[in-house]
């Protein structure tokens, strides 16, 4: 490596006493170890505290805030705390292999600003389908970023990058608006590759995802949160022309799908129209075709 670059890691919480400790221990045994990680707590009310304070590590600085139910109010404040050159976002119930830093940073120094990869999937309620789901498979951005991330959707977990800095607060870090609520690091990294094209793709897996009691994801949270990052990087669909280098049927599809998952089949059958004016790919328009067959039979 050029230099030992401090890599500062943001890491919020709130009541994950009972998992953070693994998400510690993976970063406390990175073969990379120039870094900082900065746990920003939302005020819990079990042994987070206790947890952290009996590791007595230089290296890590812990805060507490209340951030009123909005997670990036905690990474925002973890940024304005940070050191390093680059930044890492680890989610308190996620954690990494002990290669994951020395591969980013090598990556990064290579003249890339921003590295990601692959996740596997740690459920914990495990059946059946779950043996078919066992990784977050990320893409390679293309030329021209923005674009590919507006029609591909957001294929970069959260706890798989590390980017640059500076850029990231030239952007202005991560947007608090409660409308990007489970979305709010995909508007994220669409901003930051409006600043710059050097995304790269670190091949194979480096780290895991859980799935479980602490996701805050639901459908009505995809809807608002993705009709709101069309809006903001793209424009009012229902009002602005079909442009033809830009293809929304992606993310068009998370919504219907969500939208039938809440039952709201009025709502699905307005965006099964517009998507149509999108070209679509065989295997998406199978299932369209077979989500509109179940949606025209259920509300009829």
């Amino acid at each position: 490596m050029k230099s030992n670059e401090l890599v500062s890691i943001i890491m919020p919480t709130y009541n994950c006493g009972h998992f953070i400790i693994r998400a510690i221990d993976a970063v406390l045994s990175q073969s990379y170890s120039n870094w900082e990680l900065i746990i920003i707590d939302n005020r819990s009310t079990d042994n987070t505290e206790q947890i952290i304070q009996d590791y007595e590590e230089t290296r890590i600085k812990y805060k507490k805030v209340n951030n009123n139910g909005v997670i990036a109010y905690s990474r925002n404040k973890g940024i304005e705390i940070s050191q390093g050159k680059w930044i890492a976002f680890l989610d308190a119930d996620d954690w990494w292999s002990s290669d994951k830093l020395r591969l980013s940073v090598e990556a990064l120094q290579n003249g890339n600003d921003f590295v990601y990869h692959d996740l596997y999937k740690k459920f914990q309620k495990k059946n059946l389908f779950n043996l078919f789901k066992s990784k977050i498979k990320t893409k390679q951005l293309r030329h021209p970023s923005h674009q590919f991330l507006l029609e591909n959707g957001n294929v970069i977990p959260n706890s798989s990058v590390v980017l640059n800095a500076d850029i990231l607060r030239k952007i202005k870090g991560i947007s608090e608006d409660p409308s990007l609520i489970t979305a709010e690091d995909y508007d994220c990294w669409l901003r930051f590759a409006l600043e710059s094209e050097k995304f790269i793709r670190i091949s194979g897996c480096h780290g895991f995802y859980w799935i479980g009691e602490n996701n805050t994801s639901s459908p009505k949270k995809t809807i608002k949160s993705l009709l709101f990052i069309i809006k903001n990087h793209y424009g009012d669909l229902h009002d602005k022309p079909i442009p033809p280098f830009i293809n929304l049927s992606n993310i068009l599809f998370a919504i219907i799908k969500s939208f039938n998952i809440t039952k709201e089949y009025s709502e699905a059958k307005i965006y099964i129209k517009l998507i149509k004016n999108y070209p679509l790919k065989p295997f998406l328009k199978l299932k369209l075709i077979l989500l509109n067959i179940y949606v025209k039979f259920t509300h009829k």
